[in-house]
């Protein structure tokens, strides 16, 4: 008998309503990073590539901890992502369940990461930095495992950027890849913007507001699935 997995997939990347939702992960996504690097030590809890770089500056100037921020946040992002494809692998098959578990399950760590910030005197930095890490890693992992065209949530720019440029040169692009490449690449700046002035009234105001939109892009895609016998797909 065929696997569910393919057909479930593809209703989910039609969905207009995920879609969404992943434009909006992706803004916090660009919140949180800001908050890190200016809050926690030019160090990022979604952008790896950033933070492979960073490692390399770190290793450089062992003055600073930045070589120990950013290898706590790669290997926290990394764990995150283990738990997205684990939860992928075995949530798949409910479609919108698994999204709507995978979600929530990150909206907890994200949860634990603010309490983090509250209790961020005792406890230092690392903690909250790798609960970020976790919950984004989370949510990269299910996007990509989706694979919508033009939305992954991850902080690839130069990636989606060339893919963008490049698309518009030819007359048969897809143009709806197009509009979610640029949605997605703007509701990151946007998020940064945001990010980089919440900072001033604190982390824990920052990342708790990066919480709350989440909280309300989850509330606002489960009112939206369907109701009857098909809501699983």
């Amino acid at each position: 008998m065929p696997s569910p997995q393919p057909a479930s997939r593809d209703l989910l990347r039609n969905y207009r309503p995920l879609q969404v939702l992943l434009i909006v992960l992706m803004f916090v996504t660009g919140l949180i990073d800001a908050v890190t690097f200016l809050d926690f030590g030019q160090v990022f809890a979604a952008n790896m590539t950033g933070n492979i770089v960073m490692l390399g500056i770190g290793l450089a100037r062992p003055e600073r901890p930045l070589a120990l921020l950013s290898l706590v946040a790669v290997a926290a992002s990394l764990v995150g992502i283990t738990i997205g494809a684990r939860l992928a692998r075995r949530l798949e098959p409910l479609g919108h369940r698994w999204i709507v578990t995978t979600m929530a399950v990150g909206v907890v760590v994200l949860i634990l990461a603010l309490l983090g910030t509250m209790l961020r005197q005792p406890l230092g930095d690392y903690p909250t930095l790798a609960l970020l890490a976790i919950a984004l890693g989370m949510t990269n992992a299910t996007a990509n495992c989706i694979r919508i065209p033009g939305e992954t949530t991850t902080v690839v720019i130069t990636t989606t950027l060339t893919s963008l440029a490049a698309g518009l040169q030819f007359p048969q692009a897809d143009l709806g890849t197009r509009a979610r490449q640029a949605s997605g690449i703007a509701a990151i700046i946007v998020g940064a913007l945001c990010g980089a002035a919440l900072v001033h009234l604190g982390a824990t105001v920052a990342i708790g507001a990066g919480t709350g939109v989440v909280v309300l892009g989850l509330v606002g895609y489960v009112v939206t699935l369907p109701r009857g016998p098909s809501d699983a797909a």
